[in-house]
């Protein structure tokens, strides 16, 4: 008892691993059915995690959450909801390359509010130098064209409460502990209520009836399905992370896996690389690793005191 428990660092790899995936999922299943009601569909993930923690909790493998703190999910629950819906639209009125430099301002964001509420530490001088680098590199790697579509102004908008949203759910998430909540139980006091929120936007905003009129080949289901199953490792492994590191390491293990792709595409796909990506690549994952390494050395000097404690 008052030991730092260590993580599993195997999570990382299967969030990135599971991004990447349900990226491909999507993007196949919007050549296949174009109209699919998008925020449908996150309302289904949403109600696959619901569906899961409820397993979970009957197996025995998890309990049920005791005195919660309802105001604080309901702002975690909204935030969820808020952010995912946000970036949907957003890719609506920017290019790619806006998509990507809005997603580099997450990190800033969630910084302020650290900031401003006290909710979360403050990262370290070094590692806001080496965060710094990161996004220098990936900024560098990733220079492409940064503009809107015809409504500029409907652009700035969802790319602003796209990442307000993001960053502030990543601040409440990485509340949990203080809330007395694990991440399993996190998702089951708030995913249906994201859910409920997800699928009020899509009747809303999403053409059901174009939607419902089209053809429903048998792949268009199987996607769907896969997009749920791996969604289901998003979330887990999302709300794992930020509770046993930071909102910011999330953050920075994003920006990896960006970079990361850029790398494989370059070995894999034999893409063309500019000095500039091959630099900025370089330089963000320098960062990224002098990151890491500043993590494990405050992780290991807390572990250290926590057992001086102990001994004392």
């Amino acid at each position: 008892e008052g030991a730092v428990a260590e993580p599993n660092y195997w999570v990382l790899i299967l969030n990135v691993l599971s991004t990447v995936s349900i990226g491909l999922v999507l993007k196949q299943l919007f050549v296949v059915s174009p109209l699919v009601p998008v925020a449908a569909v996150v309302a289904l993930h949403l109600l696959f995690a619901q569906g899961a923690t409820v397993v979970l909790r009957c197996m025995g493998l998890t309990e049920s959450a005791k005195n919660v703190d309802w105001v604080f999910v309901s702002m975690y629950a909204t935030a969820q909801a808020w952010a995912i819906l946000s970036w949907n639209e957003c890719l609506s009125y920017v290019s790619v390359g806006t998509y990507q430099l809005s997603k580099m301002c997450v990190i800033p964001t969630i910084l302020a509010i650290q900031l401003v509420t006290k909710w979360g530490t403050v990262p370290s001088a070094p590692s806001l130098v080496y965060i710094i680098l990161l996004l220098v590199g990936v900024r560098t790697a990733t220079t492409v064209e940064v503009r809107f579509t015809d409504h500029p102004g409907h652009g700035l908008l969802w790319a602003g409460s796209a990442i307000l949203g993001t960053a502030l759910v990543q601040v409440l998430c990485g509340r949990q502990t203080e809330k007395n909540l694990s991440f399993v139980q996190l998702l089951s006091v708030s995913s249906g209520y994201s859910a409920v929120l997800a699928f009020t936007w899509s009747v809303l905003v999403d053409d059901w009836s174009a939607w419902i009129k089209e053809a429903h080949p048998p792949l268009e289901l199987g996607l769907i399905l896969a997009s749920c199953v791996i969604s289901l490792s998003i979330n887990f492994t999302t709300a794992y992370i930020i509770g046993k590191f930071s909102p910011i390491t999330f953050q920075v293990v994003g920006h990896v896996k960006t970079v990361s792709l850029l790398v494989m595409g370059a070995f894999l796909f034999h893409t063309p690389q500019t000095l500039a990506t091959i630099g900025g690549s370089a330089i963000a994952l320098l960062g990224a690793a002098l990151y890491g390494n500043e993590q494990l050395r405050l992780r290991q000097e807390q572990s250290k005191s926590a057992a001086a404690k102990l001994e004392s």
